[in-house]
């Protein structure tokens, strides 16, 4: 099985300073060949996700001062439902 990390970055804390903690994910392949994103618990529980939400994926450019790279946005698409629905 062929994984492929990927660093995540968490929030800002209160005082608006980026944290330099980072979360390293892999991309695996389940039963049926479907590819899946394991996330950290810790990052889960952070973010309010949950196992086996749906997770829609954008590809976006990022700016910077040295130049851009290429980046992806990760929405909740369940727990926009969940919030919709409350």
């Amino acid at each position: 099985m062929n994984n492929k990390k990927n660093k995540l970055y968490p929030d800002e804390d209160n005082k608006g300073e980026q944290k330099e903690k980072t979360y390293t994910a892999f991309i695996n392949k389940d039963d049926l060949g479907e590819q899946v994103l394991d996330l950290p618990d810790e990052l889960l529980e952070k973010m309010g996700w949950e196992p086996g939400d749906i997770i829609g994926i954008e590809e976006t450019m990022n700016c910077f001062d040295d130049g851009e790279c290429q980046g992806l946005v990760l929405t909740n698409l369940s727990k926009e439902k969940r919030v919709a629905n409350d």
